[in-house]
């Protein structure tokens, strides 16, 4: 079981590698490049040095905590805590990116107000649920997901008004926005029931690491083609103008 698991981490890993690095290569290639694309692209390098500390469970566990016998039976044993302060850095990411995507100030506003409300209840939430070192906050995985999704329909209904979309494919808010919608539809219930994620729930454990290794394979592989696609449409356009 453990040795699937495994195999899991190390795609996640190349994946986020793959996508991380396709981002720095649309930074890279592209001129006037927007504040949100920037700071989603620097999201998605914080997200491997995350995964990485986040790994620190599997290596005490498979080691017999001989190298970390302090985390032995306390709070510090599960990573529990490290995703739920990741998970402020995460919202705080994507909000921003997209509800930088929205054309209407208004809208723009109500959802960065929207925003700090969730901020400021996530962290009551953490501070006083017993939560925090147990499981995933159901209420960034619900709440949050929720938000998300709204801001994304939002954007996606503005495309669909728009003559934008009429060339989608070249649109990077476009790629990312199907990744981050799908991703969060399917993944938010394994979250919601993380607490199962134990030896004594084999079954669980193999069902979470199938729907995470194939979701995440279409959520990287859409940044990945995003970044990659966009960063040639957008070069071949520059060269027209030149031209």
């Amino acid at each position: 079981m453990w040795e699937i698991v495994y195999k899991n981490l190390l795609l996640v890993y190349i994946l986020e590698l793959g996508a991380a690095l396709a981002g720095s290569y649309y930074l890279k290639k592209i001129k006037g490049v927007k504040k949100e694309t920037k700071i989603l692209v620097y999201y998605l390098w914080l997200v491997i040095f995350v995964e990485s500390v986040g790994l620190y469970p599997l290596y005490a566990y498979f080691t017999n905590y001989e190298t970390m016998p302090f985390i032995k039976d306390t709070p510090w044993e599960r990573n529990y805590w490290w995703y739920n302060l990741y998970h402020f850095l995460k919202f705080a990411a994507l909000f921003y990116y997209f509800v930088s995507q929205l054309s209407s100030a208004v809208k723009r506003k109500i959802f960065r107000i929207v925003a700090v409300i969730y901020l400021l209840c996530s962290i009551l939430y953490l501070s006083f649920s017993g939560e925090f070192f147990y499981q995933y906050s159901t209420f960034d995985s619900i709440v949050g997901t929720f938000f998300i999704i709204t801001l994304i329909l939002f954007y996606l209904y503005e495309l669909l008004k728009s003559e934008q979309i009429l060339n989608f494919y070249k649109s990077l808010p476009f790629y990312i926005s199907i990744g981050i919608l799908v991703w969060h539809v399917t993944v938010t219930p394994l979250l919601i029931y993380s607490m199962y994620f134990t030896q004594r729930s084999p079954e669980f454990v193999e069902l979470n690491t199938i729907v995470l290794r194939l979701i995440n394979i279409f959520l990287y592989g859409m940044f990945i083609a995003g970044f990659l696609i966009c960063a040639t449409k957008k070069k071949e356009i520059e060269k027209l103008k030149r031209v």
